[in-house]
């Protein structure tokens, strides 16, 4: 192939114009090419069509890239997303071997999830935050709720003096759903889908608790006079001012603790363990009220935060797990029909992608899915 022609194609991908087989040729490519490390920030777009031609001329990926980190934006701006790995070279277009469907929509495609939640005050009044205006959305004691920009709301302190009773407020966010919230301390929460976190409008007590469900990603703002403690199922971790993830979904039958930047005691009942960066903390959950703790572990904290940086990532994961995370992304209900054979996923896929574009990378692993309304309906080949 001609170097004009693999320039052809980049740009026909980059237009949507591409055949499938054409698609997945571009796709493999980015996956081969740069699946152990992401593209180098100083790559331009001319550097990127000379790779590929010599990419599809070869027919094969087996080179490495020896590359500098790389900010995601740039990457999907020109390759869409990150795929699974899966051995398929440049073969496929130059040979024209056929590409089965393994993704059927019935009626219509499903966009991902956005920024939405509602906010529930102190009153029990109820706010849907995504179409509150900007600005000032509430009042609550001493503080006032803004709406700063989409996505994301803030508790600002308007009177030093405390009010006379401690008001709480819940943030939630449905399936489909991601926001992003500044408390009073001026510490940092983002609410992944189907998750929530019930706090004080302004901490002036000795300690400073909140309570989540779902998962929740924090930039505690550090106090030492005043201790951060999170709740969840029984379990209680505890930072002075650190950057952490608690995973608390009740279909996942796992709290996962995990400690990025900092220090966090997580304890439950009488077991307390420490936590360094870079180690995870997985406690069995028993009841709403209960859990166990099973194991510290270190763990690629990148993939366990993956959703924050608008990514679904995966190493190793049974179709079950990676099906949960999707289905509360999409908002989708999971039906399995027969027995599934086991598989083993790796790879990242951006959650910026529709339902059946996402799907149609893990199908790849001849996994055959259909979406029919709000479900999706999954079958062996």
């Amino acid at each position: 192939m001609e170097q004009n022609k693999a320039e052809q194609l980049l740009d026909k991908y980059l237009a949507g114009a591409c055949s499938d087989n054409e698609s997945i040729l571009v796709e493999r490519f980015y996956l081969e090419r740069f699946k152990s490390q992401p593209l180098p920030q100083n790559l331009s777009d001319t550097d990127i069509r000379s790779q590929m031609w010599r990419y599809i001329s070869a027919g094969t990926a087996k080179e490495e890239a020896k590359i500098k980190p790389f900010n995601w934006a740039r990457l999907i701006r020109v390759a869409a997303s990150v795929i699974f790995c899966l051995s398929v070279g440049g073969y496929l277009l130059l040979h024209k071997q056929p590409v089965r469907q393994n993704v059927e929509i019935r009626s219509h495609d499903i966009p991902p999830g956005n920024s939405k939640a509602i906010l529930t005050l102190a009153n029990g009044n109820r706010i849907i935050l995504n179409g509150a205006k900007m600005g000032r959305v509430a009042q609550q004691g001493n503080a006032v709720v803004l709406k700063t920009k989409p996505g994301q709301i803030q508790y600002q302190v308007t009177d030093a003096a405390p009010p006379a009773r401690v008001a709480y407020n819940t943030a939630s966010t449905p399936r489909g759903g991601e926001y992003h919230i500044v408390l009073a301390d001026g510490t940092n929460v983002w609410l992944n889908a189907a998750s929530s976190i019930t706090f004080p409008t302004t901490f002036s007590g000795n300690d400073r608790t909140v309570a989540i469900k779902g998962e929740v990603y924090f930039e505690v703002s550090h106090n030492p006079d005043k201790p951060f403690r999170v709740k969840c199922n029984g379990q209680t971790v505890e930072v002075m001012g650190t950057h952490f993830d608690i995973n608390a979904y009740g279909d996942e039958n796992l709290i996962k603790t995990t400690l990025l930047e900092g220090s966090v005691k997580v304890a439950t009942g009488s077991q307390v363990v420490l936590l360094r960066p870079g180690q995870q903390a997985d406690a069995a959950i028993v009841d709403s009220e209960t859990c166990i703790f099973r194991t510290v572990k270190n763990v690629d904290t990148d993939e366990e935060v993956a959703w924050r940086n608008g990514l679904f990532q995966f190493d190793k994961a049974d179709l079950k797990t990676v099906m949960r995370q999707l289905a509360r992304w999409y908002n989708v209900d999971v039906v399995y029909q027969g027995t599934i054979r086991e598989r083993a996923f790796s790879g990242s896929i951006h959650r910026s992608l529709s339902a059946a574009k996402a799907l149609k990378l893990i199908s790849y692993s001849d996994v055959h899915f259909i979406i029919d309304g709000k479900k999706i309906i999954i079958s062996n080949n």
